[in-house]
C-alpha cells in the first residue's frame, strides 16, 4: 500500500528525533504500512537531510503551469477550432506532444483501447473529441 510521501517522512522525522538509525526507522515503516513502502536508502538521504538542518519535509513547490491551466487553454483552442490536431494546440501551448496527450488524458479520465494506439488518426480524434464532451 502506497502511503502520502509527506507522511512518511513526517515518521521518518520521529525516529530520527528519538535517535534510531535510518535502518531502524525504515524497517518499522515497512512493517505497519507494507515492505515497499520506504527503502532504506530513501531513509537514510532523509536522516542525512535531518542531520544537516533540515527540518521541512512537505513537498516542494514545483515549477511549470498548473494542469488546470492548461487544461482550459486546450479546452479553448479546442472550442475555437475543432479541426486543430493535437500536436498543434500542444505547439500554440508551449508543450511537447506527449505532455498535451498525457494531460489530456488525466483531465478527462479517457479510456484508450489498444486499437487507438495502433491507429494514430483515430487516437488523436478520441482525444480531441473527449476534450469537447
Amino acid at each position: 500500500m502506497e502511503q502520502n510521501k509527506e507522511k512518511i517522512r513526517h515518521i521518518l522525522q520521529y525516529y530520527y528525533d528519538k535517535g534510531k538509525n535510518a535502518s531502524q526507522a525504515a524497517n518499522k515503516i515497512c512493517a505497519v504500512y507494507g515492505p515497499d513502502t520506504v527503502s532504506i536508502s530513501t531513509a537514510q538521504r532523509w536522516f542525512q537531510r535531518f542531520r544537516s538542518g533540515v527540518e521541512v519535509v512537505e513537498d516542494a513547490p514545483r515549477s511549470g503551469r498548473p494542469v488546470v491551466e492548461n487544461c482550459d487553454k486546450i479546452a479553448e483552442l479546442v472550442e475555437r477550432d475543432r479541426h486543430s490536431s493535437s500536436r498543434s494546440i500542444g505547439q500554440e501551448l508551449g508543450m511537447s506532444h506527449q505532455k498535451f496527450i498525457s494531460i489530456s488524458i488525466k483531465k478527462n479520465s479517457i479510456k484508450i483501447s489498444q486499437d487507438f494506439f495502433d491507429n494514430p488518426i483515430l487516437y488523436h480524434s478520441l482525444i480531441l473529441k473527449k476534450l469537447l464532451t
